[in-house]
């Protein structure tokens, strides 16, 4: 089965200065900013919701996600710390992605739904140093992906760094 890979995530304490050192540091931009619930995530056997700020952008096709997990909300991302996180790959049957990775041995710690999309976070730190996340991709997430890679491609470097998350997905 086809796997591509997305994204690179980090964990982060203070958004706001994230995204200042991604973008003066490494030129990395416009990020979607925006607080993000899953009320029915499942982490770790249990049904709870999780709260988090996140950010993304586009780098030569490349996507970098900014998680900053929000107080009392217990998550996959409020464990790890800050840091490298997981490594996100699109995947044609999530059901049928989570059963091999299952088969080898790897469990799922988190799971949820982004756009109607069913997304699950899996432990291969043993095999890789990461949580790999895996997510069928609808043509709602599809088109958000578009436009914030157009955005990324088109950006100066400097005008409105941080960008609604919310407005693009609903645009």
């Amino acid at each position: 089965m086809a796997r591509k890979l997305i994204e690179v995530a980090f964990v982060v304490d203070d958004m706001n200065a994230a995204i200042e050192r991604w973008v003066k540091g490494f030129g990395v931009g416009p990020f979607h900013t925006g607080i993000f619930e899953v009320p029915e995530q499942n982490y770790r056997g249990t049904v709870s919701p999780a709260l988090m700020d996140v950010a993304f952008s586009f780098s030569n096709g490349a996507l970098v996600e900014l998680i900053q997990p929000l107080a009392g909300t217990p998550c996959i991302f409020s464990e790890a710390g800050p840091g490298f996180h997981h490594l996100m790959f699109e995947v044609a049957d999530h059901d049928a992605e989570v059963a091999r990775y299952a088969a080898e041995g790897y469990p799922v710690v988190q799971s949820g739904s982004f756009g109607g999309n069913p997304f699950s976070i899996i432990d291969t730190r043993a095999a890789n140093g990461a949580y790999t996340e895996i997510m069928a991709f609808g043509e709602g997430v599809q088109r958000l992906y578009t436009r914030m890679k157009d955005a990324a491609a088109a950006w100066d470097g400097t005008t409105e760094p941080k960008r609604d998350l919310f407005a693009a997905l609903a645009a």
